[in-house]
């Protein structure tokens, strides 16, 4: 166990980040539009929790391949900001293993390895649903 899954790193541009947001129709201010994130009490434009869940899901789907697919995301928790112009960062680590599932504990960081968010993945071995 403990194993680490490669890491996943995405430069978090602003365009990217306007993109991401239309992408799933999340036009809320604080995610295209520094001033309104800032008027929120954000230190600028942030990811929605849609762009965290897909870094998520690219993280294991990479790993896995066509060994597992995603049964799902659990646990999900924001700790901060996933903010633009910086590094989205994420690691994974097996935490249990089955011989139909595989555990894994995933971190969002970014700058200085700040903890943006987390999550547990379950993967289902394909031919094991």
């Amino acid at each position: 166990m403990n194993a680490p899954l490669p890491e996943i790193r995405l430069p978090l541009t602003f365009q990217r980040l306007v993109m991401s947001a239309a992408a799933s129709r999340d036009f809320a201010p604080a995610h295209i539009d520094h001033e309104a994130a800032r008027a929120g009490g954000a230190p600028g434009a942030y990811a929605d929790v849609m762009f965290v869940l897909a870094m998520f899901e690219r993280c294991v789907g990479e790993w896995a391949g066509t060994r597992a697919s995603l049964e799902s995301l659990r646990a999900v928790t924001l700790h901060d900001f996933v903010l633009t112009g910086q590094d989205a960062v994420v690691r994974g680590v097996i935490a249990d293993e089955s011989e139909t599932s595989v555990t894994v504990d995933l971190i969002l960081l970014q700058d200085n390895e700040r903890q943006a968010a987390t999550a547990t993945a379950i993967m289902v071995r394909d031919g094991m649903r």
